[in-house]
């Protein structure tokens, strides 16, 4: 395996993910005279925008160079932090922020991981796709990690000051990406039209059962990319000093770091797609019926304990996917991810509304478990 290169492909992974705006954007919001609904309405924006550049990003890794989407992803990020930090906040400005961000996550979501197996397949490695992802998948949760850290102590000072800060870790992502080579064959890419890639996409996904509940099990476990959104508000709900933020948040990022960098180890063994999830959610459970301070440990536990299934069911869909459309493939269940991602924040939205905020992680529970009864039935067949 090449060594450099997955130096290079971790380094980028960590880099583009250590933002430390991770920390206390939601509280940025929140600071400038949003409410709660405003909140949930930016982040169904947010879902929104990569609905409607999924699809089309996807095609595009397939048809063009990747490594040039690659490259774009963190200028994007980056611009959309620097707004926000330069500029006075309103509604729209952050709206504005979540469309370049929003662009930024289509271009790379898919991408990077067809760019990835395709180099392994090259040097005839596949198989070691899912330790491959495993480590990347560390690494940008690492950086997460460090992010949430420095970002929760930078905030101290100033929130503006976490956005600007946000920037430069983007910046040498870039300047990795840059020499990233390609590893296509562009001629045979060239010759197929652009809509030919969905089409093919589609066919593929019709033909496959298996992709078909892969896809769906993304659908569901995407819930806690949702509920992670609402999770400053929930250390404000418990009274947890805003110093403290950053460090709370960054230990369930890294404890998932490490048991996905593990996760591979878990490869073919169908029943942790029952059992993850069913633990997950009574920890849930327990921290939406119990919001506390102490009751933070088992919101903790709970994203630590689903992690790995987000890197069995990546390996597993790269290993499904045959044909030139395997980053419009993956921009499908990307797609299917957000549209159920607005749905989750306006489901969450109306649960704020007409009960309570701690409401949405109770909601999220009964998914999973549902999601888990499913699994369940599926293994027994």
């Amino acid at each position: 395996m090449n060594s450099k290169f997955l130096a290079k492909i971790y380094a980028y992974a960590l880099l583009y993910d250590l933002t430390f705006a991770y920390a206390v954007y939601n509280l940025l919001f929140s600071n400038n005279g949003l409410n709660n609904v405003e909140i949930s309405i930016l982040l169904g924006w947010w879902a929104f925008v990569a609905v409607v550049f999924e699809i089309p990003s996807g095609v595009l890794a397939d048809k063009v160079n990747r490594k040039w989407l690659i490259v774009a992803a963190p200028v994007l990020k980056a611009i959309a932090f620097l707004l926000w930090g330069a500029l006075t906040g309103s509604f729209l400005l952050y709206a504005l922020g979540f469309l370049i961000w929003g662009l930024a996550s289509t271009l790379l979501t898919g991408t990077y991981q067809a760019y990835i197996y395709d180099v392994l397949a090259r040097d005839k490695m596949q198989d070691a796709y899912e330790k491959v992802i495993s480590g990347v998948n560390f690494s940008k949760k690492f950086g997460v990690s460090l992010g949430l850290i420095f970002g929760g102590l930078i905030a101290s000072i100033s929130i503006e000051l976490v956005m600007i800060a946000s920037i430069f870790p983007l910046i040498f992502g870039t300047l990795i990406a840059l020499s990233f080579v390609e590893v296509r064959a562009k001629k045979q890419s060239e010759e197929i039209k652009y809509l030919e890639y969905i089409k093919d996409a589609i066919n593929f996904i019709r033909s496959s059962k298996i992709i078909r509940f892969l896809f769906f099990s993304l659908v569901v476990l995407s819930i806690y990319g949702n509920i992670e959104e609402y999770d400053q508000l929930y250390f404000k709900l418990v009274d947890l000093p805003v110093a403290f933020f950053g460090v709370i948040a960054f230990i369930p990022f890294m404890g998932a770091a490490i048991v996905e960098g593990l996760s591979y180890k878990l490869k073919g063994n169908r029943l942790v797609f029952v059992l993850l999830p069913l633990i997950s959610a009574a920890l849930l459970l327990i921290s939406g019926l119990l919001p506390s301070i102490p009751t933070l440990i088992t919101l903790i536990f709970s994203y630590i304990v689903i992690a790995p299934l987000s890197v069995l069911i990546d390996g597993r869909i790269q290993h499904e996917i045959v044909g030139q459309s395997r980053a419009t493939v993956i921009s499908f269940s990307n797609f299917l991810k957000h549209i159920f991602g607005i749905g989750y924040f306006l489901i969450f939205g109306l649960i704020i509304q007409i009960s309570t905020f701690e409401g949405i992680y109770i909601f999220s529970a009964v998914v999973l478990l549902l999601f888990s009864g499913l699994a369940l039935f599926r293994h027994n067949e």
